[in-house]
């Protein structure tokens, strides 16, 4: 599996639509097979999908991230785990070990936001379809690569429930 991090002087990039730099890193059995530092000087989000996919990327560790583009990666079969933060390299044995989704690496200002963690962005919404108030109690499971669907679940503190896609402006 070959791994994006959207990177900046050593640490995750703040924001992945503006990012120029990515660390490709290939990763079997818990153990780094290559890495790699890469150019992302492509200035239109669909380039930017274009390049990651060129390089054979299947997942893009990065800080925040617009949604149309985050939309786009899904997509395409691109993973995306946004809202990290931290040193390049502890990101990347975080991934080794699993534990990319330590709440340590989040980033800051970012916990009630309600995005969730697993292998992908899972949202939902609360207050029956309005952007709910609440805690998250979701474990995000990812996109289902055949239709691009995200499969996460959210369940507000006033019980709105909803799959995928939206925002619950709640805490972990």
């Amino acid at each position: 599996m070959k791994i994006a991090f959207a990177c900046w002087d050593n640490r995750i990039a703040p924001v992945f639509d503006t990012a120029r730099h990515i660390h490709v890193v290939e990763v079997s059995n818990e153990k780094v097979l290559s890495e790699s530092n890469e150019s992302l000087q492509e200035p239109l989000p669909q380039q930017k999908v274009r390049r990651l996919l060129d390089l054979g990327v299947n997942a893009l560790v990065c800080g925040a991230i617009s949604r149309p583009l985050h939309r786009m990666l899904v997509t395409n079969g691109i993973q995306v785990m946004p809202f990290l933060a931290g040193d390049l390299r502890e990101l990347v044995q975080a991934w080794c070990n699993g534990k990319i989704q330590n709440e340590q690496y989040v980033m800051p200002g970012c916990c009630g936001r309600g995005w969730g963690f697993g292998n992908g962005l899972s949202g939902g919404r609360g207050l029956g379809g309005g952007r709910g108030r609440g805690r998250s109690i979701a474990n995000g499971l990812g996109t289902d690569a055949s239709s691009g669907q995200e499969m996460g679940r959210r369940v507000n503190a006033r019980g709105g429930r909803g799959n995928g896609g939206g925002r619950n402006r709640g805490n972990f």
